[in-house]
């Protein structure tokens, strides 16, 4: 399923490869050092593609809601 919610997220590669994908566009091969800036609401996910697991850095937030 996707993952899909309010916010922005961005996601950069420490170590090995991740394929990211995304409800409205072609999937991306990322490599160390490639980052990914996205709008939160738009479905995504992202696996590991290497031999052994990536490890990205991957900073969401969320907007604030008037009460």
């Amino acid at each position: 399923d996707w993952s899909r919610h309010e916010g922005e997220e961005f996601i950069y590669v420490l170590s090995g490869q991740i394929e990211m994908f995304t409800e409205f566009y072609e999937p991306v091969r990322m490599d160390v050092g490639d980052s990914f800036y996205l709008d939160s609401r738009m479905g995504h996910c992202a696996v590991s593609v290497s031999e052994q697991n990536a490890e990205v850095l991957w900073v969401s937030t969320t907007n604030p809601r008037s009460y």
